[in-house]
């Protein structure tokens, strides 16, 4: 029996839609195919998820730019995870400062009974609405906070290439732990009814370039046990999976970086 099952985030995917096609997007988005979740599943999905994990400390809700995602879905969700704020620290949502949020979600994340943050990813001359929206989310007292990568300033130096080509690395299983111990990107991710132990790999799941076995994805709707899925969640934080022989790894000292934010 696992006692206690904790991680640090959880990205849960709203909206394929964006309106920036970067290249080296870590989920592909310029890629996918236009997609949203369906809202009431997602809020169906978090007693399965709390019932799995006993906290994150963060819940990201994510895109594509989820200012995109239809106001009145995003709102239910805000809702529905104050049901759950005793299992997570605060709920992030991340933007790439190109929409203002229209007034009744901004009224909504003022009200929260529980932490927010909008974290604004600021892309210089493509971010073309940051300064509007930090002075909005500031009117409203919404917290934010704004990583720069712009042309004078690349936060920790750009975004790491991860080298995925989805080709299989030729890693013995010693290689395979150092770069899993190392990859600073072990964040769990919901995208549709599976969580999956990396955001990048469930974007390459989308694209049908990679295949995940089902004991390197937890299914949030099956039948299987809680105490199964339990057990499942805590093999893929203590070990690396097969999927991160196609990648170079996260590694946020070591790896390799590009200027943030280039179109494509």
């Amino acid at each position: 029996m696992i006692d206690y099952l904790s991680k640090e985030r959880l990205g849960i995917m709203l909206t394929t839609r964006c309106n920036l096609k970067c290249r080296g997007c870590y989920l592909m988005i310029p890629e996918q195919k236009p997609w949203n979740a369906d809202a009431d599943r997602v809020i169906a999905s978090l007693p399965r998820i709390f019932e799995i994990f006993d906290r994150f400390e963060q819940i990201c809700l994510m895109g594509g730019e989820p200012f995109l995602y239809k106001t009145e879905d995003l709102i239910r969700i805000l809702g529905a995870l104050d049901g759950f704020k005793r299992q997570f620290g605060f709920v992030r949502i991340v933007t790439n400062a190109t929409v203002i949020p229209k007034a009744e979600l901004l009224e909504t994340l003022r009200g929260l009974d529980y932490h927010s943050d909008v974290r604004i990813s600021n892309y210089g001359v493509y971010s073309r609405k940051c300064v509007e929206l930090t002075e909005t989310l500031a009117r409203y007292h919404i917290h934010n906070t704004t990583v720069n990568y712009t042309d004078d300033e690349q936060y920790h130096g750009g975004w790491v290439d991860f080298g995925v080509n989805w080709a299989l690395r030729d890693y013995d299983n010693a290689r395979l732990a150092e770069l899993y111990e190392n990859c600073n990107y072990k964040t769990f991710f919901n995208w549709g009814r599976y969580i999956y132990r990396c955001p990048t790999v469930s974007g390459a799941v989308q694209l049908g370039a990679l295949s995940v076995p089902d004991g390197e994805k937890i299914d949030i709707f099956s039948d299987e046990s809680v105490e199964s899925k339990r057990a499942k969640a805590a093999r893929l934080i203590a070990k690396p999976q097969e999927a991160c022989r196609y990648c170079d790894s996260f590694d946020a000292e070591n790896g390799v970086r590009f200027k943030a934010g280039e179109q494509i």
